[in-house]
Parts: C-alpha cells; structure tokens; sequence
C-alpha cells in the first residue's frame, strides 16, 4: 500500500516534467536536432510553372498562339503530369480556329475586286469578286461563310436565322442565279457593305477634289490645282467628263506656268554676273531648259522647241567650264585648237563680250585698250599658275593636237565687264 502510494504522488510530477522537456526538444537548436527546410517550387528560367502558366494565358489573349503554346509547354516541362492539359488543348483549339477564319477570310474577301458599276454620283451599283466552288458547298453554305467571315468568326458560331446570312444569299442569287452550283466553278462574291460604302465614300471625295481644283485654276492657283490632281486616283472619277474638263484646264494652265517660269528663269540667268555666279547660271539654265521640256510634254507638240534650242545652247557652252572654290577656272582645250584661243573663248564667255583689240603695237603700246593691257596680265598669271602646277607652259602653247584640261584665273579679276 505504501509503494502504491508513492507512486500516485509521483506520477503528476513525471507529467509536469515531460511537458517542460518536449519543447525543448523540438526548439531549435535544441538536441533532437533542427527542423527541415520548406523545398523551394522548381523553376524555368527563373519562373515557376504557374508563372510560365500566366504568360502562355497573356499571349492567347493577344492571338499568339505559338507563343502561347511554348509557354504552356515549358510549365509542363516544370511539373510533369495533366495538370495543364486543359490550357493546352484552349490553345490549340483557338489556333485552329482563327486558322480557319483566316483560310475563310482570304477566300472570299481577299481576291482582287473584278466588277464595278456606279451610279452617277460614284455609289456602288454592282461590284464583286469571285471564288471557286468547293465540294458540298452551296449558295447557301456560302452566304454563311461570307457572313462569318465579314465578321471574324466561324460559320458554325452564327446564329441560325442570322438576317446577314439572308441579305448575303439574295445577292448572291442575284449574281449568280438561283441554282445548284458545281465543284471548280467560280462564282461572283458580292463585296461586304463596309467595302461598298468605302468605294463610295472614295469616289465622293474624288469628285470634291475635281470641283475644288476647278476653283483653284479659277484663281489663278495652279500649284494647288495640280496637287489636287495628283491626288485622284480612282478610275471612276478619272472616267467622268468633269474630270477630263479639269485635267484639259490643269494642263494647259501648267503649261503656261511651266514657260513663264522657264523665260523668267532665263532672264535672271542671263543678268547674273559669270565670274562670281557661274554655278547658280548653270543651276538656271539647267532649271529653264526643263521646264521648257515638260512643257511641250503637255503640249503633246513641238512647241517651244526654238526656245529649248536656245537654252541648251547657253546651257552647252556654261558647262564647258567649273570654277573651283579658290575662283580658278577649269576648261579643256580640245584636240586641234590653239591654247590662245581656247584661253579667249573662256575669257570672252565669262565677260559675255569681245576683248576690244585696238590693233596699236610697240611704239605705241599706250594707245591699247585696257582689254589688251589686261589679256597680257591674264596670259601672265595663267603662265605662273601653270607653272605651279608643273606644267611646262611653252610646251601647252605648241600642243595643238592635245586635249588638255587647264586650269585659268578667273577673268572677272582682269577685266571690266
């Protein structure tokens, strides 16, 4: 009895005891030894799979469907098993079918329009493409299609007494006739009512364009007039008699322009000083025998061919001579001409007069023009710069026979104009 007892007494203090231990045990760093570490999701190039998961979603619905494939198929190389197979086959499935929109979309609203009739103010009366029949396919079948397609979406998602569908087969039996219809025939495809309206809506601002460069040649604005024109380009505007009225006008008006401007332009070539201006002649010249040139273009006849012979005559002979940056002048002596006289020709071209020769020599040399007194500088310097160069000028003096190029002083440095 009393052993009994003591062990009653004794057993509330073991459980105290045990209590107190057990945390300690488990505490970390305590003896039992320290817990496990939560294991870290795996990861593919730095993302989990269900992140790999929300990207592939990301590119759906952005119609990448390839990429969104390749996202879906790297989450499931994470984690291994049918856990995204629900993922995979929306996307595959949603591929497939804006393939087939697109294969139905090209079909029957990508082909070339081959007819169009219009009304007189440019409505669309008739128009159409065609397609070639496919097996099992009907006027109905096709009024589907083209309903489906103007929308984006397959035939078997539209509404079985879709009113679009009934609209599309009355124009189609209106083009093709109430029939059946055989494999490998081309039918006529009406255009969508949104193509309709904007051939139309072309058409309209084509004429508004015809009217406004009507009233831009009536004030005298034929650079607005012509900018008007280049924008026409429809083949019905261009078909109208309003349109051949404004293009008759606008050519002729041009015309005008085009040789008022080359004449001014020639006048101020010809008042430029050849010396110092030489390039902006040329540049002139060059500018006036063009506009000449286009011209008679419109003309459809040679009639401005005196003046276009004039210009490029001058034009000929500015370009027989460069004058460089240091205001030298280059010309080319051809084969059988005398240096002395390539050498005046240059010179008398740049003052765009003769040298007055006075024919007086020694002893009378002080009664020589100033033209003689500068021609004897100018052969002068033209000796030195040859001579700079390392040219052995008494040889080019005799060199008939060469074509030379040579470089000169510039004349308007010698000689009073």
């Amino acid at each position: 009895m009393r052993l009994g007892r003591k062990a009653s007494l004794a057993l509330p203090l073991l459980i105290l005891a045990l209590g107190i231990a057990i945390p300690l045990a488990i505490r970390p760093g305590g003896r039992s030894g320290d817990a496990r570490p939560v294991a870290e999701a795996p990861r593919r190039a730095g993302r989990t799979a269900e992140e790999w998961r929300a990207l592939a979603e990301a590119a759906l619905a952005r119609g990448r469907f390839d990429v969104a494939l390749r996202r879906i198929k790297t989450a499931e190389t994470i984690e291994a098993g049918g856990q995204f197979a629900a993922e995979l086959a929306e996307i595959r499935a949603a591929r497939w079918e804006a393939r087939e929109v697109a294969r139905g979309r090209e079909r029957l609203l990508g082909g070339a329009v081959e007819h169009l009739e219009f009304d007189p103010r440019g409505a669309v009366l008739v128009a159409y493409r065609t397609a070639v029949v496919l097996p099992g396919e009907s006027l109905w079948s096709l009024a589907r299609g083209l309903a489906a397609a103007e929308r984006g979406v397959l035939a078997s998602e539209l509404p079985k007494r879709e009113p679009a569908v009934y609209d599309l087969w009355d124009r189609l039996t209106d083009l093709n006739g109430l029939r059946e219809l055989e494999v490998g025939e081309r039918v006529m495809i009406p255009l969508t009512a949104s193509e309709r309206d904007a051939v139309a809506s072309a058409n309209a601002e084509d004429l508004a364009r015809i009217d406004e460069g009507v009233r831009a040649l009536e004030r005298n604005d034929v650079e607005a007039a012509a900018a008007l024109r280049g924008a026409i380009e429809g083949a019905f505007a261009m078909a109208t008699p309003e349109f051949r009225e404004f293009d008759s006008a606008l050519a002729a008006a041009t015309e005008g322009a085009l040789v008022e401007a080359a004449r001014t332009t020639l006048d101020d070539a010809l008042e430029l000083p050849r010396p110092s201006k030489h390039g902006e002649i040329v540049s002139k010249l060059s500018a006036a025998r063009d506009a000449l040139i286009r011209a008679e273009e419109l003309a459809h006849e040679r009639r401005f061919a005196r003046e276009i012979a004039r210009v490029e005559t001058l034009l000929d002979r500015a370009t027989r001579y460069r004058v460089l940056d240091d205001g030298s002048v280059v010309a080319v002596k051809p084969a059988g001409a005398a240096y002395t006289d390539v050498v005046r020709t240059a010179v008398e071209w740049f003052l765009d007069r003769e040298l007055v020769r006075s024919g007086k020599e020694f002893p009378n040399s002080r009664e020589k023009t100033n033209d003689e007194i500068g021609w004897a500088r100018y052969l002068g310097d033209a000796r030195d710069l040859a001579r700079r160069e390392g040219v052995n000028f008494a040889a080019l003096l005799e060199s008939e026979a060469d074509v030379i190029q040579l470089r000169l002083p510039n004349p308007g440095d010698y000689f009073d104009r």
